[in-house]
């Protein structure tokens, strides 16, 4: 249960200063880290409750930050905004899904859900994160997610509304790329 603890780095998104060390630390703590201070739990934490996170991005106009948190069993799931502070729900949640390993702990508004997810089904298992599209070229519609599943070989996009298969492959996706015009590659 380490992405519930909040004295665990397991399970989170850290915000770190590189350019700056504190104490023996090789790095210092934004002094606006949710946790930062005298507060309960570990410095570093900016958001909390998350069990894979396998890839995020910044999206190039609005910098939102985007992560895909891989699921354990059932659903596959991708967070944004990232919050201040904010629990993502694993392992009382997968996805929008109380896991049942503690009941009373599934309430809904202690938790910030997913802005999308999908299940296991059709051979999808691992969510690969990708990029907000804001490509020169407008090979896609600009603003759409643009990800994959490690599994199925598949590569979606999702408009704010809805999922669409973009290209079905036969391909292990393990991450993607973008260049300076913003252009998408897939590894």
């Amino acid at each position: 249960n380490n992405a519930q603890n909040k004295n665990a780095l397991l399970g989170k998104l850290l915000r770190i200063d590189v350019d700056r060390q504190s104490g023996t630390l090789p790095y210092a703590i934004p002094l606006s880290n949710p946790f930062a201070g005298f507060v309960d739990g570990r410095d570093e934490i900016f958001a909390y409750g998350l069990r894979n996170p396998w890839r995020f991005a910044f999206d190039r106009q609005t910098n939102q930050l985007w992560i895909a948190d891989v699921g354990q069993g059932d659903r596959e799931e991708v967070n944004t905004p990232i919050q201040h502070g904010g629990n993502y729900g694993w392992r009382v949640y997968e996805g929008s899904a109380c896991t049942n390993t503690d009941r009373a702990l599934c309430t809904a508004s202690n938790f910030l859900f997913p802005v999308f997810e999908y299940s296991h089904t059709n051979g999808r298992c691992s969510i690969t994160g990708g990029y907000v599209y804001r490509g020169s070229l407008s090979s896609l519609p600009a603003g759409v997610y643009v990800y994959g599943d490690f599994c199925s070989g598949e590569i979606f996009t999702w408009n704010g509304t809805a999922q669409q298969v973009m290209i079905d492959t036969s391909l292990s996706i393990s991450s993607f790329g973008a260049e300076d015009a913003a252009e998408i590659y897939v590894v």
